[in-house]
């Protein structure tokens, strides 16, 4: 068998099961927000999302990279048990270690933090709460990615799905008991299930040899797995930093409901379209690391998960930007209706997103640390400096807007930094991507004007993109 054709069917396997359960994980994220949003109203919607950005940030600052860093450390150690057992050791100690001191430091500064992201200094006790959740997740992230790192792919769906069931309930949970004041255990839910899965997860993993240790053995071992992960971090604070700035821009002008419109659609675009690029990483990301030193075959790794990723995404990005008002009004409920003109632009915003992604990760895989933190900084940068101009003349549509200039800002920078790799994307993909931003064109025109006309003509794009993206796909593959 070919090469290229075992590589290809390789990733259509693994995304067989990793995107079986980001469906079911989004399925079951739609269920929740839909009950959030009847219960607590765009406002539970929006402070829901301000505490989770602040949860990010948190968790991204407080880990330092250590998972990711762990990911490449146990992927290329596999196949020696004494090794990944004191890799295991280091990473549950250090992110315990980590958790413990980013709560701590998020507490201390809980009052400004409030003020900066959320617009209020009295919502410090919130942010109190969340510290607690910083500790938990990045706990449970080192649990994440030693079953990542040792290709436990299987265990990683079960994972996304039963954390996500656990959460949905329990947060809905505290949305019925409290309205509104329930988004902080809605927020909370998450990191602590997801603790308490991967925990059970991990324990059923062979057991590490019980040797004896002293700390000075792990920290050079910590140091540099966290090393291997900090471009991945600053980038990470980078990004969340820029999505807490661009919602306190619209709570400064437009105020929170304008914020839980926002949210609304950056839920469905942005964190939907992400369960599945994340699915992919976990098998992508080790590949790629294991081959960085070959150039030739990781530019046809990058080639490929760039097709993979176009001919699936494309139609469904399609159908979701010509149902987008109808899906905005079933995720959540009528009063949502403005958040479709932001979701419509962000749909945009995603295909060019999706073609970014595999360049991002060469940069990564190929060690070009300011590289990749240069380039995901531009989008960081942009993404609210654009918000911030484009918002008195657009409003709230200047949220979407802002997310797709950002992001082809952001597409630029990695295609040209990646020659130096010895990777260019092939003339076929560049044709594959020209056609599903067309698509999208169309279907952004076809969601604009509404009516029983123009959603059929919608209806016959989304036909004819997956049959012939199906076609090529059982040609190629």
């Amino acid at each position: 068998m070919p090469q290229s054709t075992s590589s290809h069917r390789h990733v259509l396997r693994i995304l067989g099961i990793l995107g079986s359960s980001a469906v079911i994980q989004i399925a079951i994220g739609v269920l929740k927000v839909k009950a959030l949003a009847l219960l607590a109203g765009p406002s539970g919607v929006g402070l829901a999302g301000l505490f989770a950005a602040v949860l990010s940030v948190g968790t991204s600052t407080a880990g330092i990279g250590l998972g990711q860093g762990a990911v490449r450390e146990i992927a290329a150690k596999a196949d020696d048990p004494a090794s990944v057992a004191v890799i295991r050791r280091a990473l549950f100690w250090g992110s315990v270690a980590l958790g413990l001191l980013g709560a701590l430091v998020m507490i201390a500064l809980a009052e400004p933090i409030a003020a900066y992201a959320m617009g209020d200094a009295a919502l410090a006790s919130q942010v109190r709460w969340l510290a607690g959740g910083v500790a938990v997740a990045v706990v449970a992230a080192g649990q994440a990615a030693l079953l990542n790192g040792l290709q436990q792919i299987r265990a990683l769906a079960v994972l996304g799905v039963v954390v996500s069931a656990l959460a949905a309930v329990a947060g809905v949970g505290f949305a019925v008991a409290w309205g509104p004041d329930g988004a902080i255990g809605f927020t909370l839910a998450v990191p602590v299930a997801s603790l308490l899965v991967g925990t059970i997860l991990c324990a059923r993993l062979p057991r590490v040899p019980q040797t004896a240790w002293r700390w000075r053995e792990l920290l050079p071992l910590l140091r540099r797995m966290a090393g291997l992960g900090f471009a991945m971090t600053l980038a990470g604070i980078a990004g969340h930093l820029a999505q807490v700035t661009v919602r306190a821009l619209i709570v400064e002008d437009l105020g929170l409901e304008a914020v839980g419109h926002f949210q609304a659609a950056w839920t469905v675009s942005y964190q939907y379209m992400g369960v599945i690029l994340a699915a992919l990483a976990m098998d992508f990301f080790p590949r790629l690391s294991a081959v960085a030193d070959d150039r030739p075959r990781a530019a046809r790794l990058v080639n490929e998960q760039f097709e993979i990723a176009l001919l699936f995404a494309g139609p469904v990005l399609t159908c979701a930007m010509v149902f987008s008002p109808i899906a905005i009004q079933i995720l959540y409920t009528a009063d949502f209706a403005e958040s479709a003109q932001v979701l419509r632009w962000q749909i945009l915003g995603d295909i060019v997103k999706i073609a970014a992604w595999p360049l991002g990760f060469l940069l990564l895989a190929q060690r070009a640390g300011t590289a990749f933190f240069m380039t995901d900084l531009l989008w960081a940068a942009s993404y609210p400096a654009l918000v911030a101009l484009l918002l008195p003349s657009y409003g709230l549509e200047a949220a979407g807007m802002a997310f797709l200039a950002s992001y082809t800002l952001y597409l630029g920078s990695v295609v040209l930094a990646a020659p130096r790799f010895g990777c260019t994307i092939s003339a076929q993909n560049w044709r594959y991507l020209a056609e599903s931003a067309l698509y999208l064109v169309a279907g952004f025109a076809v969601a604009d004007h509404g009516g029983i006309g123009p959603l059929a003509i919608g209806v016959a794009l989304i036909a004819a993109q997956s049959a012939t993206n199906w076609r090529r796909m059982r040609h190629n593959f």
